[in-house]
């Protein structure tokens, strides 16, 4: 997997520039992206918080699934795992650069184009989620800024609506380094039914992509 981040390169196009999640609307905060997916779904049960690693909790509640090369940018892989409730999950996988270079993340922006369109500040409210923004599977959710002055863009991953994005990044950055498939997600996304076969062919199981990536090192 460490290869992969050679090929990166140090540029802010396409690549460049999973915790406490809350509620749409800014509500109150849920233990984990588990959690919040349920809380999103209706249901209130949050469960125990997992450990800063790709398994356990994520591994019980979530069908993992992955997306190389993100943006045409080599090594910049972002999982998005989805929850029994159809809600994915979206974040940074293990072959990403932020993750196999060394450097914390300083600084998540979720206003992305610099048009002042923070997805931050985006209300989703009622059991039809009403105001979620609608995302194809390449949408720019964030910028990314590490230690070392690269900067990289996070995207959808799949086609859906937006339901969150993970606020505690913003004060928080480095959770998206330090615990990246829990504390650390960047969104979570609603996919509609007719759409969750399409989804799922655009993305590597778990079992793919580790033996891509092994295969790549």
């Amino acid at each position: 997997t460490r290869s992969t981040a050679a090929t990166t390169a140090t540029t802010t196009t396409a690549c460049r520039g999973a915790a406490p999640a809350r509620r749409p609307g800014r509500g109150r905060r849920v233990a984990s992206p588990a959690a919040a997916a349920a809380a999103l779904d209706g249901d209130d049960g949050a469960a125990a918080r997992p450990r800063p690693a790709f398994g356990s909790l994520v591994e019980r509640y979530y069908t993992q699934m992955f997306k190389v090369d993100v943006g045409g940018e080599p090594g910049c892989d972002q999982y998005a795992n989805m929850h029994s409730n159809r809600l994915f999950v979206v974040g940074v996988a293990p072959g990403h650069p932020l993750l196999t270079r060394g450097a914390p993340a300083v600084k998540v922006d979720f206003d992305p184009s610099g048009e002042g369109k923070d997805l931050s500040e985006q209300v989703v409210s009622g059991k039809r989620k009403r105001g979620g923004k609608p995302l194809g599977d390449d949408t720019v959710l964030c910028v990314v800024e590490a230690a070392d002055g690269e900067k990289y863009r996070l995207r959808s991953c799949v086609r859906g609506k937006l339901m969150e994005v993970n606020l505690a990044l913003v004060e928080r950055p480095a959770l998206i380094t330090d615990m990246p498939a829990t504390d650390g997600f960047v969104a979570i996304i609603d996919v509609k039914v007719q759409n969750v076969m399409e989804a799922q062919k655009s993305l590597l199981t778990l079992e793919q992509y580790m033996a891509l990536r092994s295969s790549a090192s």
